[in-house]
Protein backbone atom coordinates (compact mmCIF):
# COMPACT_ATOMS: atom_id res chain seq x y z
CA UNK A 1 0.00 0.00 0.00
CA UNK A 2 1.26 3.34 -0.96
CA UNK A 3 1.88 6.16 1.24
CA UNK A 4 -0.57 8.91 1.67
CA UNK A 5 0.90 12.38 0.24
CA UNK A 6 -0.27 15.62 1.93
CA UNK A 7 -2.88 16.33 -0.47
CA UNK A 8 -4.61 12.67 -0.24
CA UNK A 9 -4.26 13.75 3.36
CA UNK A 10 -6.09 16.71 2.88
CA UNK A 11 -8.68 15.30 0.95
CA UNK A 12 -9.69 12.64 3.56
CA UNK A 13 -9.47 15.62 6.15
CA UNK A 14 -12.02 17.61 3.67
CA UNK A 15 -14.26 14.13 3.45
CA UNK A 16 -14.15 14.20 7.57
CA UNK A 17 -15.43 17.30 7.99
CA UNK A 18 -18.17 16.82 4.66
CA UNK A 19 -19.60 13.70 6.27
CA UNK A 20 -19.63 15.16 10.31
CA UNK A 21 -21.74 18.38 8.56
CA UNK A 22 -23.67 16.15 6.25
CA UNK A 23 -24.62 14.47 9.46
CA UNK A 24 -24.47 16.94 11.95
CA UNK A 25 -27.88 17.90 10.06
CA UNK A 26 -29.47 14.88 9.66
CA UNK A 27 -28.75 14.37 5.59
CA UNK A 28 -28.12 11.13 3.90
CA UNK A 29 -26.36 10.71 1.24
CA UNK A 30 -29.10 10.79 -1.15
CA UNK A 31 -30.77 13.84 0.48
CA UNK A 32 -27.55 15.71 -0.01
CA UNK A 33 -26.64 14.81 -3.56
CA UNK A 34 -30.27 15.69 -4.70
CA UNK A 35 -29.78 19.44 -2.90
CA UNK A 36 -26.40 19.93 -4.42
CA UNK A 37 -27.73 17.95 -8.04
CA UNK A 38 -25.01 15.42 -7.86
CA UNK A 39 -25.64 11.59 -7.74
CA UNK A 40 -24.61 9.63 -4.42
CA UNK A 41 -21.63 8.66 -5.49
CA UNK A 42 -20.23 11.76 -6.54
CA UNK A 43 -21.18 12.75 -2.13
CA UNK A 44 -19.86 9.34 -1.23
CA UNK A 45 -16.76 9.70 -3.26
CA UNK A 46 -15.77 13.65 -1.44
CA UNK A 47 -16.36 11.65 2.27
CA UNK A 48 -13.77 9.11 1.16
CA UNK A 49 -11.46 11.31 -0.34
CA UNK A 50 -11.41 10.06 -3.70
CA UNK A 51 -12.44 13.29 -5.41
CA UNK A 52 -11.96 16.93 -4.56
CA UNK A 53 -15.09 19.07 -4.85
CA UNK A 54 -15.83 21.12 -7.09
CA UNK A 55 -16.88 25.31 -6.87
CA UNK A 56 -20.74 24.59 -7.84
CA UNK A 57 -21.09 21.75 -5.37
CA UNK A 58 -19.21 23.43 -2.92
CA UNK A 59 -21.18 26.45 -2.73
CA UNK A 60 -24.40 24.59 -2.36
CA UNK A 61 -22.95 22.09 0.11
CA UNK A 62 -22.14 24.93 2.36
CA UNK A 63 -25.25 26.15 2.38
CA UNK A 64 -27.33 23.43 2.84
CA UNK A 65 -24.95 22.66 5.79
CA UNK A 66 -24.39 26.14 7.37
CA UNK A 67 -20.69 25.87 7.35
CA UNK A 68 -18.17 28.05 5.40
CA UNK A 69 -15.93 26.68 2.45
CA UNK A 70 -13.03 27.68 4.56
CA UNK A 71 -13.54 25.28 7.87
CA UNK A 72 -14.91 22.21 5.36
CA UNK A 73 -12.03 22.49 3.37
CA UNK A 74 -9.82 22.58 6.44
CA UNK A 75 -8.41 26.42 5.72
CA UNK A 76 -10.00 26.98 9.13
CA UNK A 77 -10.39 25.38 12.31
CA UNK A 78 -13.57 23.10 13.33
CA UNK A 79 -15.37 24.78 15.72
CA UNK A 80 -17.45 21.22 15.84
CA UNK A 81 -16.23 18.91 18.15
CA UNK A 82 -15.48 15.46 16.26
CA UNK A 83 -17.96 12.79 17.80
CA UNK A 84 -15.71 9.74 18.00
CA UNK A 85 -13.15 10.54 21.03
CA UNK A 86 -10.14 11.92 19.72
CA UNK A 87 -6.39 11.21 20.99
CA UNK A 88 -5.40 13.61 23.97
CA UNK A 89 -1.69 15.74 23.64
CA UNK A 90 -0.35 12.64 25.69
CA UNK A 91 -1.71 10.14 23.13
CA UNK A 92 -0.53 11.81 20.37
CA UNK A 93 2.96 12.39 21.59
CA UNK A 94 3.14 8.77 22.90
CA UNK A 95 2.32 7.47 19.23
CA UNK A 96 4.46 9.77 17.76
CA UNK A 97 7.65 8.51 20.05
CA UNK A 98 6.68 5.40 19.62
CA UNK A 99 7.18 5.36 16.04
CA UNK A 100 9.85 7.58 15.98
CA UNK A 101 11.77 4.97 18.54
CA UNK A 102 11.05 2.02 15.94
CA UNK A 103 13.95 0.75 14.32
CA UNK A 104 14.46 2.22 10.52
CA UNK A 105 12.05 4.90 11.25
CA UNK A 106 14.23 8.20 10.60
CA UNK A 107 12.84 8.56 7.15
CA UNK A 108 8.94 7.76 8.64
CA UNK A 109 9.32 10.97 10.30
CA UNK A 110 8.49 13.44 8.21
CA UNK A 111 5.46 11.16 7.11
CA UNK A 112 4.47 10.64 10.08
CA UNK A 113 4.09 14.66 11.59
CA UNK A 114 2.55 15.79 7.73
CA UNK A 115 -0.30 13.27 8.59
CA UNK A 116 -0.92 14.73 12.04
CA UNK A 117 -3.47 17.50 12.67
CA UNK A 118 -2.48 20.90 13.29
CA UNK A 119 -2.95 20.76 16.78
CA UNK A 120 -1.07 17.67 17.10
CA UNK A 121 1.92 19.39 15.38
CA UNK A 122 1.95 22.21 17.66
CA UNK A 123 1.94 19.09 20.94
CA UNK A 124 5.29 18.21 19.00
CA UNK A 125 6.51 21.76 18.48
CA UNK A 126 6.05 22.22 22.16
CA UNK A 127 7.61 19.01 22.89
CA UNK A 128 10.60 19.67 21.08
CA UNK A 129 11.11 22.86 22.57
CA UNK A 130 10.64 21.34 26.25
CA UNK A 131 13.41 18.31 25.82
CA UNK A 132 15.64 21.03 23.59
CA UNK A 133 15.44 23.63 26.46
CA UNK A 134 16.22 20.28 28.92
CA UNK A 135 19.25 19.57 27.18
CA UNK A 136 20.76 22.71 26.86
CA UNK A 137 20.06 23.96 29.79
CA UNK A 138 21.37 20.22 31.90
CA UNK A 139 17.79 19.80 33.21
Amino acid sequence: MGKLCDADYDKIVRGKRLQKYREKWGYSQNKLAEHVHVVRETISRYESGQMDMKAEPLKRICEDLQVSADILLGLAPDPLPDDDSEETEDEASDNFARVASAPGSEAEIPQVYFCLTPEHRAVIHELMFFYYDRQCHGQ
